[in-house]
C-alpha cells in the first residue's frame, strides 16, 4: 500500500491534518506510526481502511473493507459478554470447544498467556482491565485472514510481558508477503525488540521515515530522539 500526495482536512476546519504526505508500507516488517497527540495518526489509518476518503491525492493498492482488520481505541462492547464471545466473534469458532494447547487463537502463546487466555475465556469483560480486553482482542484479530491489519496502540495498558508477546504477534503476522501490518504506539523503547519500519508523523507531513536504528541513531533515547525531530 502507497499513499501518494495525501491530504485531509475537517470539514469545517482550517487546519489541514495531513498535507501531501507520502508514505510506502512495508511487507515483511511491522509498519510504525508514530506522532504527538493530534497528529494524525487515527486520521491516517481511517483513510487506509477507506473510513475517510482524502481531500487530494492517491492511496495504491486500496484494500476493500473485507480485506481490512481495524482495532480501534474504545470500541463499545457489552460488559456482560465474555472472552469467548469476543474471541468468537473475530473467529468464528462458536461450534469448537477451546482448548488452549491447541486452538488456533494460542498458537505461540506461552504458558502464562495460555492460562489468562482460559481464565478470560468465562470472565465478562466488564470484570477485565482494559489491558486484558485489549490483549485479548488483539490476539483474536491476529488470527484472521487478511489483507492490511491496523492496530491503533494495541500495547496501550498491556502489562509488559504481554506487550513484546503482541509485537512479536503482530510481527509474525507481518512476515505474510501478502499482508501489511500497521500500528501506532507512545511506547518507543518496545519497538527496540521487533523488526520495525518507523513513520513519524508531524505537523501534517512525514518527519521521519526509517528503521529503528536510524532513529536512535543521534541519540540511543528514542524518547529524546524523538522530541528533536518533532523540536526542528
Amino acid at each position: 500500500m502507497e499513499l501518494i500526495d495525501v491530504s485531509y482536512q475537517y470539514k469545517k476546519s482550517n487546519r489541514q491534518v495531513l498535507n501531501q504526505i507520502n508514505m510506502k508500507l512495508k511487507h515483511d516488517q511491522l509498519n510504525v506510526v508514530l506522532g504527538l497527540n493530534g497528529a494524525g495518526k487515527t486520521t491516517l489509518f481511517n483513510i487506509m481502511a477507506g473510513s475517510f476518503k482524502p481531500t487530494s491525492g492517491t492511496v495504491k493498492e486500496a484494500f476493500t473493507h473485507e480485506q481490512i482488520a481495524y482495532q480501534v481505541q474504545g470500541v463499545p462492547f457489552l460488559n456482560q459478554l465474555k472472552g469467548k464471545d469476543l474471541v468468537r466473534l473475530f473467529i468464528k469458532t462458536a461450534s469448537q470447544p477451546f482448548d488452549p494447547k491447541s486452538a488456533v487463537f494460542a498458537n505461540n502463546m506461552n504458558k502464562r498467556e495460555r492460562t489468562l487466555a482460559e481464565r478470560l475465556w468465562e470472565q465478562p469483560l466488564g470484570q477485565m482491565s482494559l489491558g486484558e480486553r485489549r490483549w485479548l482482542m488483539v490476539m483474536a484479530m491476529c488470527e484472521l485472514d487478511r489483507k492490511l491489519y491496523i492496530f491503533d496502540e494495541p500495547t496501550s495498558g498491556v502489562d509488559p510481558d504481554s506487550r513484546l508477546n503482541v509485537l512479536h504477534k503482530l510481527e509474525s503476522v507481518a512476515l505474510n508477503p501478502n499482508r501489511y501490518v500497521v500500528m501506532s504506539t507512545h511506547t518507543l523503547q518496545e519497538l527496540e525488540h521487533v523488526d520495525c519500519h518507523i513513520f513519524l508523523l508531524h505537523d501534517g507531513e512525514v518527519a521521519f521515515d526509517g528503521t529503528y536504528d536510524e532513529l536512535t541513531e543521534s541519540n540511543k533515547n528514542p524518547d529524546e530522539a524523538f522530541r528533536q525531530i518533532v523540536s526542528l
